[in-house]
C-alpha cells in the first residue's frame, strides 16, 4: 500500500534537533537517546533488527557495509545500544521513507514517534516537498503511526519478491512468447512503464531505474521483470 505526505515540510516545526544533517539527541523518559549514522560495528544488532521487522529481507553484511556511507541510514541509540533505525532516500525534491524499525524489546515506548520526527526533520533539511512510503495493509500499527504524521493512502498494489537464482531459472526455462522478452528494466523504459502503470509514483520509479545497480541490503542487484 502506497502512502505519501504532501505537507509543506519547510513550514512544519519538529522536536528533534539536527547537526550535520544526521546527528540529534533527545530525552525520552529521562533516558538519553541519540541518532547517528550506522557504522560497521553496528552490523550484528542491525541484522537482528532487520530480520525481526522485515522477515523477507535477506540482509547481507556486504550490502550493509556498502550502505553505511549513506547518510540516510540512521540509527537511534539508547545508552550506546542500537534500538531502531531509518533508511531514508531522496531524489530531487522527493523523499522516500524506505524503512523504519524499532527492536522488539523497545516497542511501545514512543521510539517510533521519535524516528518519524527525525525522518521528517531530515527530509526538511534536504528541501523535500513530498515524502512517500510503502506499508503492508495488515500492518495497522505502522499505518496508525503514518496517519499521525499526515500521511494519506494513495493506492494499493501487489508486490512480488523474486530471488536472483529464480530469475535466472525463469530466463533459461520459460517458453518464449512471440514479440516478447523477459529482462531487467532500465531508465529507457520509463515512459513505457508510466503508460502501462499510470498510478505508479514517478519520482520513486525514476530513482529506482537510475540506481538499478544499487546492491541494497541483500548484496544483489534489483531485478525488475517485464514481458514486452
Amino acid at each position: 500500500m502506497k502512502w505519501s505526505s504532501e505537507q509543506n515540510l519547510k513550514s512544519k516545526e519538529f522536536n528533534s534537533t539536527h547537526q550535520n544533517y544526521f546527528i540529534s539527541a533527545d530525552c525520552l523518559d529521562h533516558i538519553m537517546v541519540y541518532f547517528k549514522k550506522l557504522d560497521a560495528k553496528d552490523w550484528l544488532d542491525f541484522k537482528e533488527m532487520v530480520r525481526e521487522a522485515f522477515y523477507r529481507e535477506d540482509v547481507q553484511e556486504e550490502g550493509f557495509l556498502k550502505l553505511i556511507g549513506d547518510e540516510g541510514l540512521i540509527g537511534v541509540f539508547k545508552e550506546d545500544m542500537l534500538i531502531g533505525y531509518l533508511r531514508l532516500m531522496t531524489h530531487k525534491d522527493f523523499g522516500h521513507l524506505g524503512q523504519i524499525a524499532v527492536t522488539k524489546f523497545e516497542r511501545g515506548k514512543g521510539y517510533g514517534n521519535k524516528l518519524m520526527e527525525h525522518a521528517l526533520g531530515y527530509f526538511k533539511t534536504k528541501g523535500t516537498k513530498r515524502v512517500g512510503l510503502y506499508v503492508e495493509t495488515k500492518n495497522q500499527i505502522a499505518i496508525s503511526l503514518y496517519e499521525k504524521y499526515g500521511f494519506e493512502k494513495q493506492f494499493e498494489s501487489w508486490h512480488y519478491w523474486i530471488e536472483e537464482e529464480f530469475y535466472k531459472q525463469i530466463e533459461e526455462t520459460s517458453k518464449k512468447v512471440e514479440k516478447s522478452e523477459l529482462r531487467i528494466l532500465t531508465s529507457t523504459d520509463y515512459n513505457t512503464i508510466i503508460e502501462v502503470f499510470p498510478e505508479i509514483n514517478k519520482e520513486e520509479l525514476e530513482a529506482h531505474l537510475n540506481n538499478i545497480q544499487n546492491p541494497g541490503l541483500t548484496g544483489v542487484n534489483l531485478f525488475l521483470l517485464a514481458y514486452m
